[in-house]
């Protein structure tokens, strides 16, 4: 089932986090977040009230009858499987422990959930989620979401698609959920309902065992490092006097590695009442059917997704100076959207906490935790750098802020996935995915880059599956990841915790990446059709497969098709034709009927039934990605809506294949690219599928089918090669270097060792910032005024070139800066030593691009000298520290 109606499925996938968190030092309760959305209504629990969670009361004392005990669970166990009716509620929370500092925990997921006489009825919540709510009534399927008002409306699902409301029955969740084998220790006694109950414990060593099968390997290497991760790891059950087990709970404890390390836990409790009770399930009375495009459209077989790569690893310095050569590379990019909210002419989200005001994009968010996006009207891109600045105004260090970007609908369900990429004010940062199911693509760490309380430049570069994260201008890490290829950006706050927040954004920009040389229509030309004498032997006439009947007829310069199927059936047509490996393909094509569920398009590495690649669209505006490997069907990507398909009218698809590299068009416009080994060669041509309950006919008429042969080439070619950055070009930030400050007394006024010219006074060039990609042209070099990075330096002596724009920044601050160029080693001591004596506000770093060997700024003003005159050096710093617009900024 793709979405979270399972208990089960989230309190594994959570497990399996907390595992891989707690084997990383220094982590947080942030990392433990999971990525489930779903647009649905809250409905309010039954009156009861899960009870606290209960600890033992006495010390464990381990019974020599632990084949006792195990028959007394598994019989309990069995029992619950009996039940008629209950009602179950499933808690998870989590936190960090600090006896100084105490933190209410973070609910994870919080599940209600009732059977009776085989009718279900869930509601469950996850962290970062809307409640999702959903029902079974004899066979029929029903699910909320919300409406406009806020209210929530009931739609009525169809049996065979993957939105059907089920849940593990109560012995099903709690076996899947206890360690194996199943030996227990009895450690005290309570009583629940009026029933006296047996408090068991699972032996440790079982318990480290269960956790670390769940983590797959990577995680631990050995139980014994397993057990060594956690100072406290435990399942208990409770198994009552009326044979039934009504309660589960797993508490896990991290195991700090050093001292400054503030350790983490988990806790899970499930909880079965009203056993057998008297409880009514009905189906919803204002319940309609799924409107057209269907938010739950899928197919049969229902797919797997393909393994997802794991993320490249973060701040290796040769990927670091690469990604900083890309970031180079973008200022070129072509701008699709820039806004510095002097005015809502884009339609940003405003109204529930947001507003645009004062040049700002501000918000002012509850202490709910969740995730909050506001988006511009903007189109969907497949590469780009998308950019924004972000400031924490107010609140708690667990508000993220920074950018959504492939943005979208997930057409199964109809609820929003995008990647989220977010900063918070005490250094860390985040990487997520929102989408079902989760891919398991999350990535967390710290950075000094972050400025706190400052206006941070929040820079996403999306290419292909590769994504890759900047922090003013300094590389954060990348990620691998083809979920996603295509969406909206815009801005996002993650709420991690409670307090709420206030945040400002400004400077939104979005950069779409030029055309990689691959969308040239290149290549030698194999066949162009159709025509009326079918030289190339495309099938036509009826034809009959399982499930489907149909015929293909070439009429003129079209290709007809017409089918009829009693379920989902995919039919593949291709004309006579040798095998390839590299290509290019494109077809004109129109669906005639009005079926919404049938898929239309390309099929491509063809080599026998059940083995080839398939691009289709839908009669509803949705293109998806899939392949037949000996008969086993995987998708790509799942159907994904894209406002570049012309619904009911004729569109144009084009695949080009380079390799395992390929590129997907709709009338034009790249909307999604991939990498696959699967299949290396084969033919080309057309496939659809025309089943639709209510209307099984469907009708296809296809032209204008252009094939070209690529010469094989490296699939590096697909996406640019930038140049390395020097030492020398903005945006490459180095780290300072701070040399310890002797005593003013012991420190004299180097001798003059060269001349300083006259002051200069230069044209003011204003003060504004910079725009997230924008490249600034300074009217003298160094520049003494002009647009400038929202961020500065910090003061301090530097060893190597910073950058220029953060620079000007600490000017408008009332700043000297002091630059120099082929001068000696002793010179640049002597004018460190000046700088030693008051580091307030002075910095002193290199600066290649200039002439001169040293020169003076402060704001509107410049001197160069010849040398160290450290008399004429000091008279600047007297006359022009302190004197820039905004002196009273640090």
């Amino acid at each position: 089932m793709k979405r979270n109606a399972l208990a089960l499925g989230v309190f594994l996938s959570i497990l399996v986090t907390l595992l891989s968190i707690y084997s990383t030092p220094n982590v947080t309760a942030a990392a433990l977040i999971t990525a489930t959305a779903s647009p649905t209504a809250t409905t309010p629990k039954p009156t009861e009230t899960p009870s606290p969670i209960a600890s033992p009361k006495s010390t464990a004392t381990v019974s020599s009858a632990t084949d006792e005990l195990t028959a007394l669970v598994e019989a309990a166990l069995e029992q619950n499987a009996a039940l008629n009716a209950y009602r179950m509620d499933a808690l998870m929370t989590t936190g960090p422990i600090s006896p100084t500092q105490p933190v209410s925990p973070t609910v994870l997921l919080d599940l209600f959930a009732e059977q009776s006489d085989g009718n279900i009825h869930v509601l469950s919540t996850s962290r970062g989620a809307d409640p999702e709510e959903m029902l079974k009534v004899g066979d029929r399927f029903f699910r909320r979401y919300p409406t406009e008002s806020g209210e929530g409306t009931w739609y009525i699902i169809e049996p065979d698609l993957p939105s059907q409301a089920s849940i593990a029955t109560p012995s099903q969740l709690i076996a899947q959920l206890l360690a194996d084998p199943l030996e227990f220790s009895r450690v005290g006694t309570e009583t629940l309902n009026d029933v006296s109950c047996d408090i068991l414990q699972q032996d440790r060593a079982a318990v480290i065992q269960f956790f670390l099968a769940l983590s797959g390997a990577g995680t631990f290497t050995s139980p014994e490092e397993a057990d060594a991760s956690f100072d406290r790891a435990e399942i208990l059950v409770w198994v009552c006097e009326n044979g039934y087990l009504p309660r589960l709970e797993i508490h896990v404890t991290s195991k700090p590695r050093s001292s400054s390390e503030v350790p983490s836990a988990l806790d899970a409790v499930v909880r079965l009442y009203d056993l057998n009770g008297d409880i009514e399930i009905t189906a919803p009375a204002n319940a309609i059917s799924v409107p057209t495009p269907m938010p739950f459209y899928t197919e049969t077989p229902m797919p797997t997704q393909t393994p997802h790569p794991t993320l490249a690893p973060a701040q290796a310095t040769a990927t670091a100076t690469a990604a900083l050569g890309t970031l180079n590379a973008t200022t070129g990019w072509e701008v699709v959207l820039s806004d510095t909210f002097d005015s809502n002419s884009n339609n940003w989200e405003v109204g529930e906490g947001k507003s645009v005001e004062g040049g700002k994009y501000v918000w002012n968010i509850n202490d709910r935790v969740n995730i909050y996006r506001g988006l511009p009207e903007i189109k969907g891109q497949t590469d780009f750098v998308a950019s924004i600045d972000a400031r924490l105004v107010t609140g708690s260090q667990d508000c993220g802020m920074g950018l959504t970007f492939r943005n979208g609908i997930d057409d199964f369900s109809g609820s929003m996935t995008d990647y989220i990429f977010y900063i918070q004010n005490d250094g860390r940062w985040g990487f997520d995915i929102i989408h079902s199911p989760d891919p398991g693509i999350a990535q967390y760490g710290t950075s000094n880059a972050i400025v706190p309380r400052a206006l941070n430049r929040i820079q996403v570069i999306a290419q292909g599956s590769q994504l890759t994260f900047f922090v003013n201008g300094k590389y954060i890490g990348q990620a691998e990841d083809a979920t996603l290829s295509v969406g909206k950006a815009g801005a996002a706050v993650w709420v991690l915790g409670p307090g709420g927040c206030e945040v400002e954004f400004d400077n939104f920009q979005v950069s779409a990446a030029p055309p990689p040389a691959i969308l040239a229509e290149t290549g030698q030309m194999i066949l162009t059709d159709w025509t009326a004498d079918n030289p190339n032997k495309w099938p036509t006439g009826e034809f009959s497969v399982q499930n489907a009947t149909g015929s293909r007829e070439v009429v003129g310069t079209k290709y007809m098709w017409q089918t009829t199927s009693a379920s989902d059936v995919t039919v593949v047509a291709a004309p006579v034709m040798q095998p390839l490996v590299d290509f290019d393909v494109s077809v004109d094509a129109l669906q005639l009927s009005d079926s919404v569920k049938s898929k239309y398009g390309l099929m491509f590495r063809h080599s026998d039934p059940g083995n080839e690649y398939m691009f289709m669209i839908s009669g509803w505006g949705a293109y998806s990605l899939s392949y037949n490997h000996d008969g086993d069907y995987q998708v790509l990507s799942f159907p994904t809506s894209s406002s570049a398909i012309k619904v009911g009218e004729l569109n144009r698809l084009r695949v080009i294949g380079a390799g395992s590299h390929f590129v997907f068009l709709i009338n034009g416009e790249v909307v999604a690219e991939i990498d696959d080994e699967t299949l290396s060669q084969g033919t080309v041509g057309i496939t659809a599928e025309g089943y639709d309950e209510e209307n099984p006919d469907a009708t296809f008429e296809f032209s204008n089918f252009v094939l070209r042969e690529l010469a094989p080439t490296p699939t590096a070619g697909v996406t640019p090669v930038v140049a390395q950055p020097t030492a020398a070009t903005p945006n490459t930030y180095a780290s300072a270097t701070l040399t310890a400050s002797p005593t003013a007394a012991s420190l004299s006024t180097p001798a003059a060792q060269g001349s300083c010219g006259p002051v200069e006074t230069k044209e003011d060039e204003g003060r504004s910032h910079l725009s997230p990609s924008g490249t600034p042209v300074y009217k003298s070099n160094p520049p003494t005024s002009g647009t400038h990075h929202p961020v500065w330096h910090e003061a301090g002596i530097y060893d190597e070139p910073i950058d220029v724009t953060m620079e000007v920044h600490n000017l408008e601050h009332g700043y000297v800066i002091m630059h120099y160029n082929n001068i000696s080693a002793e010179q640049v001591e002597q004018l460190g030593e000046i700088v030693r004596r008051d580091f307030r506000k002075l910095i002193l770093a290199p600066f290649p691009s200039m002439t001169d060997k040293i020169t003076l700024t402060a704001w509107n003003h410049i001197q160069v000298c010849t040398g160290v005159d450290g008399e004429a050096i000091q008279m600047f710093i007297d006359t022009f520290r302190d004197q820039g617009p905004e002196t009273g900024a640090p």
